[in-house]
This record gives structure tokens, C-alpha cells and sequence, in this order.
């Protein structure tokens, strides 16, 4: 199944009936992506900022990114879009790891039935480090020992204790990178499909520290960050369903990050003057926050910037922000992502069916007719009308409404073990609820699939660029 421009929406009816599919998303049709227009390898500064991360500067670049981990289909979607359209454009494709972010990079999901017989997710991987340390200033983590499944626990579907299997060893096998930025993103690459990385030339968001370009906007919002801060608070305030939070008194876009291991990044203010490009005065590294590093890559780095749903949304910001503050343009963004279920036997309420269940069950108190009770349901429409004619605060009025109350306990004594029965059938709906979001989750890290259905969605991408 594929759709273009429409976001993926979760099952209607029984989430289990539709284990293993999958949905393709494009936002604009693939048809329709281009590269940004004019040639920016003429660009004295753009191939200066492209040379100094070692890009190509003698070919347009299409980039996209992700955090350091081993992400899920909907990441993996745009990395295979990437190079398709990159192989179709004559483009270099570019992955850009965010290894400045302070997420917990080696945690695996895993989605079992316990014994009990009931699905559940157990989570893997070492303790989480100290909050606030990006994953640059993590050190690599090698497994001790091959994953195993719980006791009494078997996986959900198939694949996942092989896949989970595969990520411990590609971890180990790069247990010995610099840090753990570097450690997943070698491992996620050879977890791939096959193909899927190749050619695609990947960079890290701490490089930028290194690059004239970064240097002179630090510089720039050194000198007048009032400027800076307003026009980002004003493209900020324009898009406040994004929920990205205005930058504070003095407060500037970056990060500080300390050159030890273990070191926390910090908000960077006004005033923290800088030594060199790149690094405050403490010797400590800048790195720009989420809305400035994509907005540097589109300014210089690359020629269209494939986005997920998340991206494609809040990038819209950084268009009016530096389309304000600097007065330019950026390289076009296009979306890529994809929803791909794993085969879960089994069958499970979706939330809308619950949801009904539940209703059905409270409207049936009040309407005899939802319980077939036709007699009584007529009884209540003739009531409700004489109530709708009666006067306001009048005995009358007051008289009816007392037999419309008699009526509803009289159809729940009749209607007892009818009503009893919708109860229970909410209930155990409702019973099932964290099941069914299990088996409908999009989100597991792609080795987690069977193969065939990791080729079935490489295929399916790269026939959309044919």
C-alpha cells in the first residue's frame, strides 16, 4: 500500500488484521521533488562550508538525518528515499547524525508475549547516563552477552528475537568506537538492507564547531543577539501547535558541550564570548540547536533536505526565522516516511473501537432502542416530546420528567442481563487497550522485521523513483 501526501493514521478496526503491511509516504509525490534552483557549488561560501565538513562540492547534495540510534522504519524510509532520489538526480546523498542530542541511544524495544499470554514490551540495553549528556560524550557500550528472551516469554513476532539478537551484535562488534554517537551509527549502517547505505555519506552535527560559516552566525548573534532572539521568538510564536519553546532573555540557539567524556551540554547566553569559531572560552564546544542545525544545512549544506513528519512541521520555523534574521533563502525540504507493522498474530481492539464500546454501553442506560427495546424507546421519544411542550418549571413539566426517569430504571431492570452483557464486552475491550497499542506500534527499530518485509518497503521506495 502507498500514499502520497497523507499522513499515516492508525487502524480502524482490528488492529491485528493488518500485521506486516505497510504505507509509503511521500509529501510532495516523488514525481515532483526537486533540487534547489541555481548551482550552488558556484557559491564561494557554500563550498567553503561544504569542503570543510568534506562534502562534494562539485555535485548538488540531498540530505537528510536522524538521531544516533537504530531507528525505526519511518527514519529508514527517508534514508532509502535519500539515495533513490539522490541516484536519480545525480546528487550525493548525505546523512547527518545528531550525536550533539541527549537521548538514551542504546535502549531496544522489544515487544513479547509474557507468560501469561499477554503482549507486553520489555526493554533493553545498559542503565541510562546521567541526564543532559549528549550521546558525543558517551562512551561506546558493549554488550556482555547475547539478548535473550525473559523467562516464560516468547517473542511477539517473527524476527524480533533474531533482530534484537543482531543489534547486540553489531553494537559489540563497534564497541571500541570514540564514543556511543559513533558506536550506533555503525552499527545501524550494518544493519541495513542490503544497499541501502551505499554511497550515502554520513556527517555529524558536532563537525559544524569546525566550519567558518558556524563561526561567523555565533559571532553574529554575539553581536546583536536581541536581533537574533526576536526574529526567532516572532517564528516561534507563529507556529504554536509545534510547541517549540521561544528562546529566553539573552538566550542564543547553541549548546555548549565540555570536551571530557561525560560532560553535559548547556545553554549558551550573550556574553559567553568566544575564543575561536566553534568553541566558547572555556575551551568548551558549540553545537547549534535543532532549528539552527537544519537551517545551516539548508543554507549551505545541501540542496533539498528530506524531512520526516516531525521535521517537515517545525522546519517551518526556521524558514520565517532565518528568513528574517538573515535575510535568506533556504534549500527546499521535501517528506519521507513510512508505517511498517510488525507481524503480530492476533487480533485487538483499535482505540475507536473501545472508544464505541464504551459509549455504547453508557447510551444503552439512557435509550432503550440501542438494546432493541423498542417499546420503551417509543414510550421515551413520546415523553421527551410532551417534556419539549410542557411549560417551563411547570408540576407538569416536572411530572413528566419523573416518569421519563421511571421509564430508563424500568428498562434497566428488564434489560439487565442485555445491559450487563455491553459491560462487559466494553470492559474487556478496554482490558486489551495497551495490547493493541503494542501490536499497532510503527515504531520498533527496523531490524526488529522480517527481512522480506524490510526489502518489501526498499522496493517499493525505490520504484517511486524509478
Amino acid at each position: 500500500m502507498t500514499r502520497a501526501g497523507a499522513d499515516p493514521q492508525p487502524q480502524a478496526d482490528c488492529t491485528g488484521s493488518d500485521a506486516g503491511a505497510f504505507g509509503v509516504f511521500f509529501r510532495p509525490d516523488p514525481a515532483a521533488w526537486r533540487l534547489a534552483q541555481g548551482s550552488s557549488t558556484r557559491d564561494e561560501n557554500i563550498a567553503r562550508f561544504r569542503s570543510e565538513l568534506g562534502l562534494p562540492i562539485d555535485r548538488p547534495i540531498v540530505m537528510s538525518g536522524h538521531q544516533a540510534q537504530v531507528w525505526h522504519p519511518g527514519i529508514l524510509a527517508k534514508l532509502l528515499a535519500l539515495r533513490a532520489f539522490a541516484q536519480r538526480s545525480g546528487a550525493c546523498g548525505v546523512w547527518l547524525v545528531v550525536d550533539h542530542d541527549d537521548h538514551d541511544p542504546f535502549t531496544v524495544r522489544a515487544p513479547i508475549i509474557g507468560a501469561d499470554g499477554r503482549l507486553a514490551v520489555v526493554t533493553f540495553g545498559p542503565p541510562p547516563g546521567a541526564e543532559g549528556v549528549p550521546v558525543c560524550r558517551r562512551g561506546a557500550w558493549n554488550p556482555d552477552e547475547a539478548w535473550r528472551l525473559p523467562a516464560g516469554a516468547r517473542a511477539a513476532a517473527p524476527g524480533v528475537e533474531a533482530g534484537t539478537q543482531r543489534i547486540y551484535a553489531a553494537l559489540a562488534r563497534h564497541a571500541a568506537a570514540e564514543n556511543a554517537g559513533e558506536q550506533t551509527v555503525r552499527a545501524a549502517w550494518d544493519l541495513l538492507p542490503d544497499g541501502a547505505g551505499e554511497g550515502i555519506v554520513v556527517i555529524h552535527a558536532t563537525a559544524l564547531a569546525r566550519t567558518t560559516l558556524f563561526g561567523e552566525l555565533v559571532e553574529r548573534m554575539q553581536r546583536d543577539p536581541a536581533a537574533c532572539i526576536a526574529a526567532h521568538n516572532a517564528a516561534v510564536r507563529e507556529f504554536p501547535n509545534e510547541r517549540i519553546a521561544p528562546l529566553g532573555d539573552g538566550e542564543l540557539p547553541l549548546w555548549s558541550i565540555g570536551a571530557a567524556m561525560g560532560s553535559v551540554r548547556k545553554r549558551v547566553f550573550a556574553g559567553e564570548r568566544a575564543s575561536r569559531p566553534g568553541t566558547s572560552a572555556e575551551g568548551e564546544v558549540l553545537a547549534p540547536r535543532a532549528l539552527l542545525l537544519t537551517g545551516l544545512m539548508r543554507l549551505a549544506g545541501c540542496d533539498l533536505f528530506v524531512h520526516g513528519l516531525g521535521g517537515e512541521r517545525y522546519d517551518r520555523i526556521t524558514e520565517r526565522w532565518l528568513g528574517a534574521w538573515l535575510s535568506r533563502t533556504l534549500a527546499p525540504t521535501v517528506m519521507a516516511t513510512a508505517t511498517v507493522r510488525l507481524r503480530v498474530p492476533g487480533c485487538w481492539p483499535s482505540p475507536e473501537e473501545i472508544a464505541r464500546a464504551a459509549w455504547t454501553a453508557h447510551r444503552a442506560r439512557h435509550d432503550p432502542g440501542a438494546i432493541g427495546d423498542e417499546a420503551r424507546a417509543a414510550r421515551k421519544r413520546e415523553l421527551l416530546e410532551s417534556i419539549g411542550a410542557a411549560p417551563p418549571r411547570s408540576p407538569e413539566r416536572a411530572t413528566l420528567f419523573d416518569q421519563l426517569h421511571d421509564l430508563l430504571r424500568e428498562s434497566e431492570r428488564a434489560n439487565a442481563a442485555a445491559l450487563a452483557e455491553m459491560d462487559a464486552r466494553a470492559a474487556a475491550k478496554r482490558a486489551r487497550a495497551g495490547e493493541a497499542a503494542i501490536a499497532a506500534d510503527r515504531t520498533w527499530a527496523f531490524p526488529l522485521y522480517e527481512p522480506d518485509q524490510l526489502a518489501a518497503l526498499q522496493r517499493e521506495i525505490e520504484s517511486r523513483f524509478a
